[in-house]
């Protein structure tokens, strides 16, 4: 999919950008994929820039750069979600990655009831980016129809009626081809299905999508075990040397794909 041309949306003006992993399914790669996202963040010195963690019970960006993330417990108290959410918009910072547990869309539904999330992010002045990690199995890819239905319901109404009426969105979607399940492209049958619903959507939405390549389980994994950024995984001697190779090989091929994203990931 190529990005649109973009028209002056809720929420641009001021140029702030929330970036959030938004979601049911875990196991997808959201958070993996997230911290690769903030640490290019970092690397860059971006300004103003917000990490935030909403798992503050396993965390991921959180274990791995403790003091530049704001934690909480999305799945907590009621106060614990309003502080989230309070905090993350009186900060003001113009941009913001936030990285959310599984089950984030059912808890932020549950909080549409009192107050809607996405509206509250538009008031802020920010415009919202999900990223949505895709897999070829159809969790990932219900789970991405049921975040544009959440954000973005009008639009989603009119694409399931099949209505050619364009749409204002109030988010950007950005869709991470995950291949760390499958390094064949042609096993995404139902994503990739000629007349396909889901990547329909994704074009209605006026969404992206990138393909993100394998990395072989034990980097990644040495990388946790030792709290490695995935830069300095590139120099560690707890990697092989042809790992470090790999590693490096997979950091250029992704920060150019997400760099290559522009505006809507933050660059």
């Amino acid at each position: 999919m190529t990005v649109t041309a973009e028209e002056p949306k809720p929420g641009k003006s001021s140029g702030k950008r929330l970036i959030i992993s938004l979601g049911n399914k875990g196991g997808t790669g959201k958070s993996f994929l997230i911290r690769k996202l903030a640490e290019l963040h970092m690397e860059a010195q971006t300004p103003n820039l917000l990490l935030v963690d909403g798992d503050a019970s396993v965390s991921s960006i959180y274990k791995f750069h403790r003091e530049q993330v704001l934690p909480f417990n999305l799945h907590g108290s009621v106060d614990e979600r309003d502080r989230f959410v309070n905090d993350l918009l009186r900060r003001g910072s113009d941009l913001v990655i936030a990285d959310l547990p599984a089950a984030s869309l059912s808890t932020l539904c549950k909080m549409a009831a009192e107050y809607n999330f996405a509206d509250e992010v538009m008031k802020a002045g920010y415009r919202m980016t999900v990223v949505s990690p895709i897999t070829p199995y159809d969790d990932s890819i219900l789970d991405f129809q049921e975040v544009v239905n959440f954000v973005d319901p009008v639009a989603y109404a009119a694409h399931e009626s099949g209505s050619s009426e364009k749409v204002e969105t109030r988010a950007d979607y950005v869709a991470m081809l995950n291949m760390i399940f499958s390094a064949e492209r042609s096993d995404f049958i139902e994503w990739d299905a000629a007349g396909g619903f889901t990547k329909g959507l994704l074009d209605r939405v006026g969404g992206t999508e990138i393909e993100i390549p394998l990395l072989r389980p034990r980097i990644a994994a040495q990388l946790q075990l030792h709290r490695l950024s995935f830069r300095d995984g590139e120099t560690s001697e707890h990697l092989t040397v042809t790992d470090r190779g790999r590693l490096q090989r997979w950091n250029e091929f992704v920060s150019k794909a997400l760099r290559g994203v522009g505006e809507r990931l933050g660059f």
